[in-house]
């Protein structure tokens, strides 16, 4: 497995990622900065987060960086943190959704903003080298508790876009075992919810579950929603940057029609742009003006900030306010939809029915040669409506659109199918499967 990824860095603990590889990669990072300024570091509840955050807290001091070690933390807490603090990078020990088996590193810039994926290779290649620098004056390291801050904040930005209370909502919360449970529920309460805790304990080994809020992950969730007659389910994976909800009746709802239900919360009278990856429903065209992305947190961020938009989203659960910071929050997200939940007096499935209803097939293929296979299908397509070629194809074909992407990580190409009625989107699919064969 390559640890070094696009916007992260993950592997397996120990073989690939272990207090070694911490502490040369904390001497990598300095080396990156210069060798000088401040860093702040969180790490996720994994088991063998602590360690690894000791000896990358080893190798910034090392290098001659003052650290602030915050302890456990979600990631958006560390991005929030690294812009609102005034830190020159910051640091979350984390492998996200990952089973307990990984471990891994999310790198962030001064203003809350992923490194990119040049900033990764430059890393990388210090890494790689060990070309490292070790001054003779280290740096100091701290430790500073900043959830009461993080959850200011939160409170804070959550009041300026609802002033409901949530007095008479009852919400089942899934931690999923992560770190989710740090502020979240206890934020709902005091905006005058019911909250009921579900595997909100911190657990360093995930209970040998996913923390991965998907429909197939969150049957406790479903179970318990039902069970307590509660009004919502909430899911937020293991490092909380993602958040998914379950209605009343117990029924997993695409992260795609939370996008179109929350949108409109964050359009101001002469701005309605909201910035979505590539792959998500175009449910969301009937709500604002629709920006389409490469998928990933920073090609997410470049658009937004290149179109001015207000609002951007994955359909993965990933959600960003801006008011906030450049990174996605599901802590953030958990009060916000439960306020729109109330403030509309309605429930998530009368919400969600004011959509259009639209059915998604899916399916991939092998894939051998990665530009020679796009302009093949690039030139079957002519006389189709080409909505975007930001990553892979989106166009529209028998009534439907379709999505064929090659993978990141996989030799696969994607295909990805919506239409109004089911057998469109039957035709749609063998369409592209087509196209490709």
């Amino acid at each position: 497995m390559e640890v070094f990824r696009g916007y992260d860095i993950r592997g397996l603990y120990s073989s690939e990622i272990n207090t070694d590889f911490s502490k040369n990669l904390g001497l990598s990072v300095a080396k990156f900065l210069g060798n000088k300024g401040k860093v702040i570091v969180g790490c996720d509840s994994r088991a063998h987060s602590e360690e690894l955050k000791s000896a990358l807290i080893s190798g910034l001091v090392s290098g001659s960086i003052d650290v602030t070690d915050t302890g456990l933390a979600t990631t958006d807490m560390v991005a929030f943190l690294t812009r609102e603090k005034k830190f020159d990078a910051g640091i979350q020990i984390t492998a996200s959704h990952l089973t307990k088996e990984y471990n891994g590193f999310k790198l962030i810039k001064h203003n809350s903003r992923d490194f990119n994926k040049e900033d990764y290779l430059k890393v990388k290649q210090i890494f790689l080298s060990h070309d490292f620098t070790v001054p003779e004056k280290a740096g100091i390291a701290v430790k500073k508790n900043h959830l009461g801050d993080y959850s200011a904040s939160l409170l804070k930005i959550n009041r300026k876009r609802f002033s409901n209370s949530l007095k008479g909502l009852k919400i089942v919360f899934d931690a999923c075992h992560g770190v989710g449970s740090l502020v979240a529920p206890a934020l709902l309460e005091k905006l005058g919810a019911e909250v009921i805790r579900l595997r909100c304990n911190l657990d360093g080994k995930f209970n040998g579950s996913k923390p991965e809020p998907t429909a197939e992950n969150l049957p406790e969730l479903i179970n318990e929603v039902k069970k307590q007659k509660a009004d919502i389910g909430i899911a937020t994976d293991g490092d909380a940057d993602r958040v998914c909800f379950v209605d009343s009746k117990g029924n997993f709802i695409e992260p795609d029609k939370i996008i179109a239900l929350i949108a409109p919360v964050f359009f101001t009278k002469d701005n309605n742009k909201i910035v979505c990856s590539i792959n998500t429903s175009r449910i969301v065209e009937g709500v604002g003006t629709v920006f389409y992305s490469k998928i990933g947190c920073d090609s997410v961020n470049d658009l937004v900030l290149e179109k001015n938009a207000v609002f951007s989203a994955e359909p993965n659960g990933h959600m960003k306010d801006p008011l906030f910071c450049y990174y996605d929050s599901g802590s953030l997200f958990s009060l916000h939809v439960s306020c729109l939940l109330k403030r509309q007096n309605k429930s998530l499935n009368e919400l969600v029915n004011t959509l259009p209803k639209t059915y998604i097939l899916r399916n991939s293929l092998p894939l051998k040669n990665r530009d020679k296979t796009m302009q093949i299908i690039r030139s079957k397509l002519n006389g189709h409506k080409i909505i975007s070629e930001s990553d892979g194809i989106k166009f529209e074909t028998n009534s439907s659109t379709a999505l064929m992407r090659p993978s990141n990580t996989e030799d696969i190409i994607r295909i990805e199918v919506e239409s109004e009625t089911m057998a469109n989107a039957e035709k749609a699919l063998e369409k592209c499967m087509e196209i490709v064969s």
